[in-house]
């Protein structure tokens, strides 16, 4: 039996790009899992879309222009849903110039906030293209390419994010509870599509739209009750549990308390 090709490989050399892509991941979900990890150093940059890595049993979200970043021997779990429609770019990687990532490695995995995502693309699409070349100094431009992703990441890195109340994360997470207006709050995951606490978390929101994230995925789900009502022959009570609520008693006093009638009167006028 033929051995499995694996592009695993821990290099002594000052730098070695040992994998690299561009993956679109749209019409199914994708779930790695590597409990030993790699050998080598691994990144998982998100461009559009999102990513989650799961670490001691907590999910944690990564949004566009931001990074996964896997030392070697660390346990891998990292994983996509077709819904956000992700753009990924990954690459593995050895090498003894990597060394200048240790001050990232606290526990293994590392975020990172590219603060210049135009410039990280542009050169992480350079190197995916001298890697693939396979022509004469190819493997010097995509180690080249490598050596400038790692330094911005750095760069980066020593400049902490401090997102304020008009940060793109907030409007981020506002669109992804009307996409996802059915399911319960999760102020964790919040918290980290903005990089910041819980408790900073809330008060940027609630500075930003005026509410907390609760009231605010209220408002949303009583909209939409307001339009399947309106435009359609939905029943009151399969209407309250398709929104998000699983008791239809309090569905109505909710919705008469916010829009005015309750949805049985509400519905009877349309």
């Amino acid at each position: 039996m033929a051995e499995k090709y694996s592009s695993e490989y821990e290099s002594s050399e000052y730098l070695c790009v040992n994998s690299c892509g561009a993956q679109w991941l749209l019409d199914r979900d994708s779930d790695t899992l590597r409990e030993k990890g790699r050998v080598d150093y691994a990144i998982q940059y998100i461009s559009q879309g999102m990513g989650y890595y799961e670490e001691n049993g907590r999910e944690y979200a990564v949004g566009p222009g931001s990074l996964i970043l896997y030392f070697p021997r660390v346990r891998q779990h990292y994983y996509f849903r077709k819904g956000n429609k992700t753009l990924l770019l990954w690459t593995h990687f050895s090498g003894t110039a990597c060394e200048m990532l240790n001050p990232l490695n606290e526990s293994g995995v590392a975020v990172i906030r590219i603060h210049q995502p135009q410039e990280f693309e542009g050169a992480f699409h350079r190197l995916q293209n001298a890697h693939f070349a396979k022509e004469p100094y190819s493997d010097r431009i995509s180690e080249s390419q490598l050596l400038l992703l790692l330094s911005m990441i750095m760069q980066s890195a020593s400049r902490p994010f401090l997102p304020g109340p008009n940060h793109e994360g907030l409007d981020r997470v506002r669109a992804y509870m009307q996409q996802h207006f059915q399911e319960p709050i999760d102020l964790g995951l919040y918290a980290g599509m903005c990089y910041v606490s819980r408790n900073r978390f809330l008060h940027l929101f609630k500075a930003r739209f005026g509410v907390s994230p609760y009231h605010c995925q209220l408002q949303i789900r009583l909209d939409r009750a307001a339009e399947m009502l309106m435009n359609t022959p939905i029943s009151v009570s399969d209407c309250a549990e398709t929104v998000g609520f699983k008791d239809c008693s309090y569905f109505c006093r909710v919705f008469k308390k916010y829009k005015g009638k309750t949805p049985f009167a509400f519905k009877k006028e349309q």
